[in-house]
């Protein structure tokens, strides 16, 4: 019940200040924008002092980031958490070599693509990759295309009129496939205990 509270609190007090954040840049006008550029925002501030979370705290704002994005997209939930786990295990400030970054591991033009702005906020990082696999699951139909589209791009699953005859999107989809599985089975144990 603490963490929940925790967690919540948490979400609150950065939902107030992103609000507050865009009050004040609304009130901004351009002449005054350079003066104020010198000066960290609200989302700047809390988003260093997000990085700096210990790693049982940022489990929690994981975890009710996936919440979150499950409940807007109605995707499983532990669907996203393999996907996660697979893409960056958990840790929201991940950079892959290819430049894609957060918990899904969005590469700059497909987080602008879902909207969003912060790749490295928990939040926007884990609804714009559900997004994003949603519009793959809708394409594609089944869940191993959509990962694979994911993993691959939706143009080579389009091309090869499967999952494309990479090793590497070969055993993303599998080791999704994996983690989900026993993600579900760990559900289904706890659920008759």
């Amino acid at each position: 019940m603490v963490l929940a509270d925790n967690t919540n609190a948490l979400n609150l007090v950065l939902g107030r200040i992103q609000s507050i954040d865009q009050r004040i840049e609304s009130l901004t006008s351009k002449t005054e924008k350079t003066k104020t550029e010198l000066i960290p925002s609200f989302s700047q501030v809390f988003s260093n002092v997000r990085k700096s979370l210990s790693p049982r705290a940022n489990r929690w704002v994981v975890e009710d980031a996936l919440q979150k994005a499950s409940s807007a997209t109605g995707l499983d939930l532990n669907l996203l958490k393999a996907v996660m786990q697979q893409e960056s295990g958990g840790n929201s400030n991940a950079v892959s070599s290819a430049g894609a970054k957060g918990l899904m591991q969005l590469i700059d033009s497909t987080a602008a693509q879902v909207g969003v702005e912060d790749p490295f906020d928990p939040h926007q990082n884990a609804l714009g990759g559900a997004i994003y696999l949603k519009k793959q699951l809708e394409r594609f139909g089944n869940i191993k295309l959509a990962l694979a589209a994911y993993n691959a791009g939706p143009e080579a699953v389009a091309k090869y009129k499967g999952i494309p005859p990479y090793n590497e999107t070969i055993n993303y989809v599998n080791s999704i496939e994996a983690i989900y599985r026993g993600l579900k089975n760990s559900r289904v144990a706890k659920n008759t205990a």
